[in-house]
């Protein structure tokens, strides 16, 4: 039985502070009533009184955690004792490949028995004709649409100097009504509006939003007559998404995956992580988006660097990005990093080419080769070797700094996400290997 996670890995995985200390306090062999492992699984029995006592695993290669224990975190501190024992005192587990019942009954929750692959024009009929009171909620969507396009117009009208001054009431106000009408994609994005209100380029980013807002209002007008996944991208934005196990009854693809870089945010009580995949073969690109509300943490950690091999499926879409592993291990094995962009002519064409098929395109991966980070006035850009150049996102300086650390002056492979309008970067190609940002 072997384990890769050092104590700082095993602390990076802790939700919070807290929660690793009280770790540390009970992570003792002599503590657990029980302690049993493998290589895929360790697991102990831990006892929380005269009669009560919690059953805690960890899957190792993911990992993935489980608890009896009441806490709403994830990992909790009976998961990150049992693997801080395990590093310690790990001939204090029994190796055994019999797993007990509550553990096969946790896996078999997290991995379902497949179902009958569908295609995704199937998988969207099927969902037209199961879900129960699609057509009201529809009915309701293209309400709200029609209360959006009259917001668009009074906003317009009003002119944007004064719509600037509006107290953020206007925009929650709005966006309840958004909520209402079954549109929270929509109400989300109206949300963030008044974030921005008081950057200096404020005029370009409501224009933009406000661009998109009209063309969303246009294609509803028309979504019976789009082709299935382009309603299907329709709908998502607006706020319509897929069941995941509807998601995981799609065909798969197989593959090693890289981990190319991550971003982890917070939009009132939920947190959000995008993880950008590249696959060693197919070279296809994936978009793993997690999500935990509160003080809960993520059920799957993932590292920049890593390679995972397995099964993803894509939600139905005109330009496939999101997906989900229907299976997946963490696997150790020599590979050249993926060949990127070698400038920003080419990104751009690219780019150019994934919104023409999906116009809602919200985020664009870019592994840029030879790219220089520079600092121009209070600009921090990266420039090619066109000497053409983009804008990095002003609110990362922390990241911006690293990178200019890391390239020295000299021109250096880059991965991030761009916008349409900013980039954000995640990783950079350094010492032969990926480094997080």
């Amino acid at each position: 039985m072997s384990f890769i996670w050092s104590t700082e890995n095993i602390r990076a995985l802790a939700p919070d502070g807290l929660t690793f200390d009280q770790a540390r306090g009970i992570f003792f062999a002599n503590k657990w009533l029980s302690l049993y492992g493998n290589e895929h699984y360790v697991w102990g029995v831990y006892p929380a009184g005269p009669s009560w006592r919690f059953e805690t695993a960890v899957k190792l290669a993911e990992p993935s955690f489980h608890c009896s224990c009441r806490s709403r975190t994830k990992p909790c501190k009976h998961n990150l004792a049992l693997l801080l024992t395990l590093q310690r005192s790990s001939d204090s587990f029994l190796i055994t490949n019999d797993l007990p019942d509550w553990v096969e009954e946790w896996q078999s929750r997290q991995h379902p028995a497949p179902k009958a692959f569908l295609t995704a024009e199937e998988l969207l009929i099927r969902d037209q004709r199961r879900e129960a009171g699609k057509d009201q909620r529809l009915s309701q969507m293209k309400s709200g649409i029609q209360d959006l396009e009259r917001w668009l117009h009074n906003v317009l009208e009003t002119g944007l100097a004064e719509v600037r001054e509006f107290p953020p009431s206007f925009w929650d106000d709005f966006a309840a009504r958004m909520v209402d009408a079954k549109l929270g994609g929509i109400a989300r994005n109206i949300r963030l509006v008044k974030e921005y209100l008081q950057k200096e380029d404020w005029p370009d980013l409501l224009l933009a939003d406000l661009a998109d807002f009209f063309l969303l209002t246009r294609a509803f007008r028309n979504i019976d007559e789009l082709p299935p996944l382009i309603q299907r991208d329709l709908l998502n934005v607006a706020g319509f998404s897929i069941k995941k196990t509807d998601v995981l009854q799609t065909q798969g693809t197989l593959d090693d995956w890289l981990v190319m870089g991550q971003y982890t945010a917070v939009e009132e009580k939920l947190t959000f992580r995008h993880t950008w995949l590249k696959g060693i073969d197919t070279e296809k690109e994936a978009l793993i988006l997690d999500f935990a509300w509160g003080n809960q943490g993520f059920e799957h950690h993932w590292n920049t660097g890593q390679l995972i091999e397995g099964e993803l499926c894509y939600y139905p879409s005109s330009f496939p990005q999101r997906a989900l592993f229907r299976s997946w291990q963490v696997i150790n094995k020599s590979i050249s990093l993926p060949k990127g962009y070698t400038g920003f002519e080419t990104f751009a064409g690219a780019y150019a080419k994934a919104i023409a098929e999906n116009p809602w395109l919200s985020g664009f991966p870019a592994l840029l080769e030879d790219i220089r980070p520079v600092m121009h006035e209070a600009l921090f850009l990266l420039v090619d070797t066109d000497h053409k150049q983009i804008r990095v996102n002003e609110e990362l300086q922390e990241k911006t700094m690293k990178l200019l650390a890391l390239s020295c002056g000299s021109p250096i492979t880059i991965f991030g996400e761009w916008n349409g309008y900013q980039f954000r970067p995640l990783s950079a190609f350094s010492d032969d290997k990926l480094v997080d940002l």
